[in-house]
């Protein structure tokens, strides 16, 4: 389980695995930082994706706990934009080659971030693996 993650101040991979899985997990940290996300686009897909997200726009209306939350996230930010809840007409605003464009630069160079691992696992074993799929990584 790996999953890329950015936000205001942050830009970050984060991940669980088995000790077991540990090459696995790697191998996709591996891909993270040397794929282009904009050669993946289909427009098929995309379509789909974006449907989703619509729905889910107007399916937080009905939820009391996402009403609950928007308020007091207004309470506390007002109108500042990057407080504002997605709308369903800002999404075909969005330009998915610009975000993907965005996601490959973020996560270009690895040598930005910081690698923690933590957990049960044989250093010994995992050494030559972050060597082989980390170290490997060239900045694009």
């Amino acid at each position: 389980d790996v999953a890329a993650k950015t936000g205001t101040y942050y830009r970050k991979v984060d991940g669980e695995a088995s000790p077991t899985d540990i090459e696995s997990t790697l191998q996709l940290i591996h891909m993270l930082f040397t794929s282009d996300v904009k050669s993946m686009l289909v427009p098929e897909e995309l379509e789909a994706v974006l449907r989703m997200q619509e729905e889910a726009i107007r399916n937080r209306s009905r939820d009391p706990v996402s009403i609950y939350n928007q308020t007091i996230r207004h309470l506390v930010y007002g109108k500042s934009f990057q407080s504002q809840p997605l709308r369903v007409k800002d999404v075909r605003k969005m330009k998915p080659a610009k975000a993907c464009e965005h996601f490959n630069a973020s996560f270009g160079d690895p040598s930005e971030f910081t690698m923690v691992l933590v957990g049960a696992f044989d250093e010994r074993r995992v050494r030559p693996m972050i060597e082989k799929y980390l170290g490997s990584i060239q900045p694009s």
